[in-house]
């Protein structure tokens, strides 16, 4: 017959402590599932959505006695923190005045696309028209800052954004299903730590 090693006891034992709070872990974890779809449907704020894509090339015919860009390592990646600046925001919110220039940076997100010379804008916003309009103010801003700089390239819009006309629709089921994982998970940690604690208090008397 094969001994029972220390360690497989710590097992059992850990197993026991987990078996007696089952209903303790199982409301826990409910409550965490509940809680998050309740946020998740009812509390979530509606916000919309629009895209926009712009291609970069260069003029080669031009002359301009500038710095050649191609002396830089990703001129691509100087034109991603040009539309990131403040003096785009500024000039964006003068054209759309619905939006400030502290909206527009809290708002907006420019990428680019991998290997390409792609630049996409999107904007998030609670309204609609303010995502709509808000982006083609914005990309008109930064192709005027990034032209006074670089004459020699040229920006031009290959994707104008679609008016939202439904919100942005949130994953539940991948929302649910970490609120579960996270539920058990903290639930089966507390039920352990509370028998330990339980067990030492004993001990102590």
């Amino acid at each position: 017959m094969e001994e029972i090693t220390e360690k497989e006891i710590d097992y059992i034992d850990l197993l026991k402590k987990i078996k007696k709070n089952w209903i303790l872990i199982m409301v826990i974890t409910i409550s965490v599932v509940i809680a998050t779809f309740i946020i998740s449907t009812v509390t979530f704020e509606q916000r919309y959505e629009a895209n926009m894509k712009v291609i970069a090339v260069k003029d080669n015919t031009m002359d301009t006695g500038l710095i050649d860009m191609n002396n830089y390592s990703n001129p691509m990646a100087t034109f991603i923190g040009i539309a990131r600046t403040n003096s785009v925001a500024e000039n964006a919110a003068l054209k759309f005045g619905e939006m400030d220039s502290d909206e527009y940076t809290e708002a907006l997100n420019v990428e680019l696309d991998d290997g390409t010379m792609i630049i996409n804008f999107n904007i998030i916003s609670e309204k609609p028209s303010y995502a709509y309009l808000g982006i083609q103010a914005y990309q008109t801003a930064f192709i005027e800052v990034a032209n006074q700089y670089y004459p020699e390239w040229k920006f031009t819009v290959i994707e104008r954004p679609i008016f939202p006309e439904e919100p942005i629709k949130q994953n539940i089921y991948r929302n649910l299903t970490i609120a579960f994982t996270v539920g058990l998970m903290g639930s089966v940690t507390f039920s352990i730590l509370l028998e330990y604690y339980k067990s030492n208090k004993y001990k102590m008397k």
